[in-house]
């Protein structure tokens, strides 16, 4: 009888462990059969719950509202005010631009639970999230919109695309101090943040001292500037990496030149996890790196 039980706990503890990485505490599932090994999609419904279970567990602490709809499905902003009677600054963390990056919108909710009761942040911050900005793309795992075009080439001022406008309506009039859109990256198999053309201050390698060095992205010859190149323009130079994990972008258009343009956030930038990592071990990373842009801007 005893070993009976011992083997129905021990079947319930292997269970509850799958649960764990496999959808009742985690957003994404399913590895894909890909080049990359570790390529996991984003459970859409699941996220949605997620939001609407967070809005009732901290319903003192955070409000959500839907934008509008694009592809059928909601855009969510979820607003989580600072607490006491300092002037804070304000933080805006996006996500899901692209539907087969799905950390993103996993680290953008975990990012919630890890702050809502960190005292030191929520008197320094203001945070609001847009935590899948491409439901579409999660959806049916694709990097566009189901019209096929890439969410991150609408960011273009006074061009604005629908789920753009939705973002730039949401947030007009406020004055926004720092901006931070998740990503993953296919072609690298490290951690790098890309800052804005005219942005030059130190605030990206102070961040990436609170993650493991081993984590940021190097340069192969260990000499600094180094181009970083597009994968399907071999010839084309997307990034110039500056430092461990410190790039700037060569591109026009995206959300972190949006609001750098647009709401003039000389402190935005897109944060890109490796596709080939280990969910577990990227999704830790991932949120203290993030943590760590915090830790240090407040200091600014």
């Amino acid at each position: 009888m005893k070993f009976v039980i011992f083997i129905v706990l021990l079947n319930w503890w292997i269970g509850l462990s799958w649960a764990k990485e496999n959808g009742f505490s985690s957003c994404l599932r399913d590895i894909l059969k890909t080049p990359f090994e570790y390529d996991y999609r984003i459970n859409l419904d699941q996220a949605f719950k997620k939001i609407q279970d967070l809005k009732y567990k901290y319903r003192n602490q955070l409000q959500t509202k839907i934008l509008g709809y694009y592809d059928g499905e909601p855009i969510y902003r979820i607003d989580m005010p600072g607490t006491g009677a300092s002037e804070r600054k304000k933080v805006v963390i996006t996500a899901g631009v692209h539907g087969n990056e799905a950390i993103g919108v996993e680290v953008s909710l975990e990012l919630i639970e890890h702050l809502v009761f960190d005292s030191k942040l929520r008197n320094t911050y203001d945070f609001v999230f847009f935590p899948a900005l491409n439901p579409g793309g999660l959806r049916n795992y694709k990097r566009a919109m189901n019209n096929k075009i890439d969410l991150q080439d609408t960011w273009v001022k006074g061009k604005e695309g629908k789920i753009a406008k939705m973002v730039k309506k949401s947030v007009t009039g406020e004055k926004i101090d720092m901006v931070m859109d998740l990503h993953e990256i296919v072609s690298q198999d490290k951690f790098l943040a890309i800052r804005t053309k005219n942005n030059n201050d130190d605030l990206i390698k102070r961040a990436f001292t609170e993650i493991p060095v081993e984590f940021a992205l190097k340069s192969a010859s260990g000499t600094y500037p180094q181009p970083l190149y597009s994968i399907s323009k071999s010839n084309e130079v997307v990034y110039i990496l500056n430092a461990p994990g410190d790039a700037v972008s060569m591109n026009v258009g995206a959300l972190k030149n949006y609001f750098n343009e647009v709401f003039n956030v000389e402190h935005s930038y897109a944060l890109e996890a490796p596709k080939r990592m280990k969910l577990n071990e990227k999704r830790e990373i991932y949120v203290k790196l993030v943590k760590g842009f915090l830790n240090q801007f407040s200091g600014k």
